[in-house]
């Protein structure tokens, strides 16, 4: 028998972990855990960016490399599409983009 699931079942918000105290919900959710996936993959990001010694690299690796060509991407579809004035948009745009990047492969996982 084939269970027939509403697409808009991955927007659920369900607790993974419940916790409470009193009348206070203090609970790890689906979302909380997608959110740390991304704060860490970016953490992870920016510290490969950087050497051991503190400074960034003169010639860039390829983490650095592939943050600056998404950032070229970004940058460009801006300027192609709003102009000028579309750059005073592009940190919203450009955590936006990276934030449904990150997300999306992982709401195939099963939490």
């Amino acid at each position: 028998m084939m269970i027939v699931t509403s697409p808009l079942e991955q927007f659920q918000i369900l607790p993974v972990i419940p916790f409470s105290i009193g009348n206070f919900d203090f609970s790890i959710t689906n979302s909380t855990v997608i959110i740390l996936i991304g704060l860490f993959s970016f953490c992870f990001l920016l510290n490969a960016l950087i050497n051991d010694n503190g400074s960034y690299n003169l010639v860039p690796n390829r983490w650095q490399t592939v943050v600056e060509g998404m950032y070229e991407l970004i940058a460009g579809l801006l300027k192609d599409t709003l102009g000028g004035k579309g750059q005073e948009y592009f940190p919203y745009v450009f955590s936006l983009f990276f934030l449904y990047s990150y997300s999306k492969p992982n709401r195939s996982c099963a939490l």
